[in-house]
């Protein structure tokens, strides 16, 4: 019986957590190194303040209209104030082509929440529909279905 007891408790000790482990969402590097190339282009050239640029990026080989995108950061720029930077919310692969990515653009009176739906072409990462502006109601589906740490 004191053996049963003891290969439990070493079973517990060091099984459970390898298992909690491998059910953990990936490190937040690893999500960040998902997004692709030309919309991470923008968000570094909304850091140097370059909306023209920011739209040329995200516009890259996309298959949506995307006029209007320095148009509508230079309007968050006035109602919000300084970006500040970007928080990676969520990103979900639907599929080995399709992938879908939640962030928060971090200004000085508050965040801005955009939806990027991108498609894996033989080229790379495009953006396969407008560029979507999410209030935090719009969030509450992307929040609850999030993984937590």
């Amino acid at each position: 019986m004191r053996q049963i007891l003891l290969s439990a408790c070493l079973l517990l000790t060091f099984a459970a957590p390898a298992a909690i482990a491998a059910q953990s969402p990936p490190p937040a590097s690893q999500l960040l190194n998902k997004i692709p190339q030309n919309i991470l282009d923008g968000l570094d050239a909304l850091r140097h303040d370059q909306p023209d640029q920011v739209e040329s990026s995200w516009k890259k080989g996309a298959l949506a209209n995307l006029d209007g995108i320095s148009f509508s950061l230079r309007n968050t720029k006035d109602e919000l104030g300084e970006y500040h930077g970007f928080d990676l919310v969520s990103l979900q692969d639907i599929s080995p082509r399709i992938r879908v990515i939640y962030i928060a653009l971090n200004y000085e009176r508050g965040p801005q929440f955009k939806k990027f739906v991108t498609y894996r072409n033989s080229t790379g990462w495009v953006v396969l529909e407008p560029i979507i502006n999410l209030n935090t109601a719009d969030m509450a589906s992307v929040l609850a279905a999030r993984p937590t740490n």
